[in-house]
């Protein structure tokens, strides 16, 4: 559970970095942690209350399984909500974002781009905790104005 954890928390930082780079922070200094230290400390910070209580709520003679499941479902909603909100703050800037040489290629750093890296992306919160897909939700939730944005904005 907390190797997980660990992965989604890693995808908030990153999602923090990524959006100091979109509304014109330096790409090298943005991947430092400088920005990303602060954005995973408020993750374990928010896990920290529901994660107990889950704890507190186990039982011997509870399907462990079923119980890791929840609490994979739970945590990968608060994350989620977590990059939700912090794209929803973010400047007009970061929404529209701004094209960075990385690797001698230029790409597009923009929030809609990074919200869609971190909640889809390999190294995302939907991959990190290895949940069954629902097919119905993904679709529905891959169907955003966000994504869309990113869509039409890589054209």
């Amino acid at each position: 559970v907390l190797k997980e954890t660990e992965l989604a928390v890693t995808a908030f930082g990153k999602l923090a970095s990524d959006l100091a780079i979109s509304r014109g922070g330096d790409p090298d200094k943005a991947k430092t942690a400088a920005v990303r230290k602060p954005a995973r400390e408020q993750a374990w910070y928010q896990l920290d209350e529901p994660f107990r209580a889950w704890l507190r709520g186990l039982h011997p003679d509870q399907n462990m399984e079923d119980a890791l499941v929840d609490w994979k479902k739970q945590a990968q909603d608060i994350i989620i909500q977590m990059g939700r909100d912090l794209v929803k703050d973010s400047s007009d800037q970061a929404l529209t974002g701004r094209y960075v040489m990385r690797n001698k290629v230029e790409q597009l750093y923009c929030a809609p781009l990074a919200y869609r890296w971190f909640e889809w992306g390999k190294n995302g919160v939907k991959n990190a905790f290895g949940l069954p897909k629902d097919p119905d939700n993904d679709k529905k939730e891959a169907n955003t104005e966000d994504v869309k944005t990113v869509e039409g904005g890589q054209s």
